[in-house]
């Protein structure tokens, strides 16, 4: 179940344009909401197996924002100052969702 969602959401990069990053983020945002909803779902009702499995793959899903979020593109119609400071905001969701991984793999 969640291991479709995981791969369909790791499918989500824009690393060669990102002309709509607020439309790009949108789409991975609302995937990883339904990763994590049924990841709670699972953690709250699974068995044993099945909650650590869901932990694993919502780390995953999490690793793989912060890494789409370091290699983001920015829009090209951008001057040099607006890309760095875009880039910059790209760099602080990363680490957000990096420390989020890393509390999943602490537990």
């Amino acid at each position: 179940m969640l291991s479709d969602d995981l791969a369909e959401f790791k499918h989500l990069h824009f690393t060669k344009t990102n002309e709509h990053p607020e439309a790009n983020l949108g789409k991975k945002t609302k995937a990883l909401e339904e990763i994590e909803r049924k990841a709670e779902t699972l953690i709250k009702n699974g068995t044993a197996k099945q909650i650590q499995a869901a932990r694993n793959i919502l780390r995953d899903a999490y690793t793989d924002f912060a890494e789409t979020m370091e290699t983001a593109a920015v829009p090209s119609k951008l001057g040099n100052e607006e890309k760095i400071e875009l880039k910059k905001s790209f760099q602080s969701f990363a680490k957000s969702f990096r420390e989020k991984a890393e509390s999943l793999a602490a537990n």
